[in-house]
């Protein structure tokens, strides 16, 4: 049995007060209701006294008359009182009746240029029979997967209304390969429309269970597994937001309904299409000009097989010198292909931004800071071999191919590190961080994902600094060719999980101290295979970045950890800038100095390699980890609690928040 509440609390905190945008006023929710609500969940109460506290709102007692004398209830004699409408309904229905009406009334006054409310609520009431459907096919709540697939973008007609010239920017950048709109939302307010939407129904007393539909219904199907929701009403609530909307919230949508009916043999896409056309036919006229859902989900299908078939051919083709031979790996901005130089048949890592989503302006500041990264020489820093645009528009940069294991792969596949190897890597990245430094420039994404080991040329362990995408010119310097005209990455900028306290508060007034602070929260998660802090939101990690200082990496580990290597992790991670060291070069000399620093040779890193490549080529990563990969290894995967609202919207991901 759920604990719906301890669920909602796990994403939810009980005070949400700085979770809804300041510039959004909230829709005002009918005191009748709230009083509805209280009433009914006192076991004691009396029916006629329940139904009183709805009678006072002629409109709402109209609505659950209407609805109960409905033909789809079945009623013989027609119900004339809320007393009979309750009996007949039964109090959790009326109340979930109640709660719907309530909140469409209420966003019903709010009027949107940039959401059709006939349209809207045309499209949830389609998502609603869609998630009974679901629902009842999995055995689980049809009720609160109806309500909560009704409800749960509410909050969009008041949004888009106040944040109109943001979603029309969304919608204007619209692709198959677009963010979805959560992401979107975060990058603009550090919350998105659910979970704003969440903290609504939580001040409102919704009852939990419908909360969490709501608040969760952009889950993935693996996060509804990974989180024990897969069998809820929860599930068939996220399932219905994957179907096309005007907005096109989940622009792969089509692609989770395909997987999910390929791996639930309850679920047959059409077979819930046509039961959801069945149905609006039952309901009336007053639908009748929609196109029908099945017709949609045939036309949304062969587009998107279309679309695969492109993407395989485009695969094979040619972009400047290079010719890219497979997918390696895709974020929201772009895809990277592992490609090879036409002529010095050199391998390269590829990146081809997508031209849907980014405008003229941001490729500009793409090209700048490409231009900027190609002038860092360092061994230890990711090098740039090339940059351009192909004749259809698309910008392309080419860096150097490296195969290995990220930092954050290394922690979840081996646990925690041994220090000596930890100190190593640190003092690696210092040196490719020295020199952006010494050259006036930033990395602000500094972060486990961003640092990768490999081998090269016999050396083991060898560590790479990558992506200089966040990158900010904070001096100038003769060395570095600056151009002073150049667009410049403005507002908040990086990872939660690793963002300084000034990188929070005055983003755009930071130095390269901010880098230090990361490289602190890169080492502790090293250390002890946790991030510093776990929370709900983005909202949540950034106030604790700013206010809350985090435990030592040995109480995180439950294992000692060298005093003089703990005080400096904990150094780099003082809320206060002149505490930290004062650069990174005075952090790796430090370092050096640490009674573990030889503690990790290159026989231990050769032998690390060879058993990760062994493991790697027999498919048995993370299974069997020896004592060569941690001190403190376990046979089971240790992964880091990054989760948040919404799909992937996960906080190791990266934020930007224009200013």
């Amino acid at each position: 049995m759920i604990n719906w509440s301890e669920v909602r609390r796990s994403f939810l905190p009980e005070t949400t007060e700085s979770i809804v945008p300041p510039e959004l006023e909230l829709p005002v929710f009918p005191q009748v209701v709230t009083e509805f609500v209280r009433r009914t969940e006192d076991p004691n109460c009396d029916l006629k006294v329940i139904a009183q506290s709805i009678e006072v709102d002629s409109k709402l007692t109209c609505e659950l008359l209407r609805h109960v004398n409905s033909a789809s209830i079945g009623r013989r004699h027609k119900a004339t009182s809320a007393v009979q409408a309750i009996t007949t309904l039964g109090i959790r229905r009326s109340k979930l009746f109640l709660l719907t009406a309530a909140v469409q009334n209420t966003v019903n006054t709010v009027k949107s240029r940039v959401i059709d409310l006939n349209e809207f609520w045309c499209i949830n009431l389609e998502r609603a029979l869609f998630a009974r459907e679901v629902a009842k096919r999995m055995g689980t709540d049809a009720d609160i997967a109806y309500t909560g697939a009704m409800l749960q973008d509410f909050l969009l007609p008041a949004l888009t209304n106040r944040f109109q010239q943001i979603y029309f920017e969304f919608m204007e950048g619209r692709s198959h390969e677009s963010p979805e709109l959560i992401h979107f939302e975060r990058a603009r307010f550090t919350c998105d429309h659910a979970l704003a939407a969440g903290a609504c129904t939580l001040q409102w007393s919704f009852p939990d269970e419908l909360t969490c539909g709501i608040l969760l219904h952009h889950l993935t199907d693996e996060e509804l597994h990974e989180k024990g929701l897969y069998e809820t009403a929860v599930s068939a609530i996220a399932t219905s937001a994957w179907i096309p909307d005007s907005l096109n919230q989940i622009p792969k949508g089509i692609a989770r309904l395909l997987e999910r009916e390929k791996q639930d043999d309850r679920f047959n896409l059409l077979d819930i299409a046509e039961e959801v056309d069945k149905q609006f036919e039952e309901l009336g006229s007053h639908v009748s000009m929609r196109e029908p859902l099945l017709d949609r989900m045939d036309e949304n299908m062969t587009r998107y097989l279309q679309q695969q078939i492109r993407g395989a051919v485009s695969v094979s083709r040619e972009v400047g010198n290079y010719t890219l031979e497979e997918k390696i790996g895709e974020g929201a901005m772009g895809v990277v292909y592992k490609a090879r130089h036409r002529m010095l048949k050199r391998p390269a890592a590829v990146k081809v931004v997508n031209k849907n989503i980014v405008d003229d302006k941001i490729i500009e500041l793409f090209q700048h800071e490409v231009q900027m990264t190609s002038q860092l020489q360092h061994p230890n820093t990711i090098a740039i071999y090339d940059y351009g645009r192909t004749p259809d528009g698309l910008f392309y940069y080419a860096m150097e191919f490296l195969d290995g294991i990220t930092l954050k792969e290394l922690v979840k596949l081996y646990g925690p590190q041994p220090m000596g190897r930890v100190i190593q890597i640190l003092i690696q990245v210092c040196g490719s961080l020295d020199e952006a430094h010494q050259m006036g420039v930033i990395h602000r994404d500094i972060k486990p994902e961003n640092i990768m080991l490999t081998t090269r040329a016999g050396q083991h362990d060898f560590g790479k600094v990558l992506d200089f995408g966040l990158l900010q010119i904070y001096k100038q310097s003769d060395s570095l060719n600056v151009d002073e005209n150049a667009p410049k990455q403005k507002g908040l900028c990086g990872t939660p999980m690793y963002l300084s306290p000034e990188a929070i508060d005055t983003p755009d007034n930071v130095d390269h101290r901010v880098d230090i602070y990361a490289l602190g929260a890169t080492a502790y998660y090293l250390l002890t295979g946790h991030t510093l802090y776990t929370g709900n939101s983005v909202v949540d990690i950034c106030l604790q970045q700013v206010t809350k200082t985090p435990i030592t990496p040995s109480k995180r580990l439950g294992q000692p950890i060298d005093a003089d290597l703990e005080d400096l992790v904990m150094k780099c991670l003082n809320k206060k800038v002149e505490d930290r060291p004062e650069s990174v070069r005075e952090l790796a000399i430090a370092l050096s100095g640490c009674q573990s620093a030889r503690s990790w040779n290159s026989n231990d890193a050769r032998n690390w390699w060879g058993m990760y490549l062994t493991h790697r080529t027999s498919g048995q990563l993370g299974v069997e980890p020896t004592a060569t990969a941690s001190e403190h290894s376990t046979p089971t995967l240790t992964l880091e609690f990054d989760s948040s609202v919404g799909e992937s919207s996960r906080l190791g991901e990266k934020t930007h928040i224009p200013a």
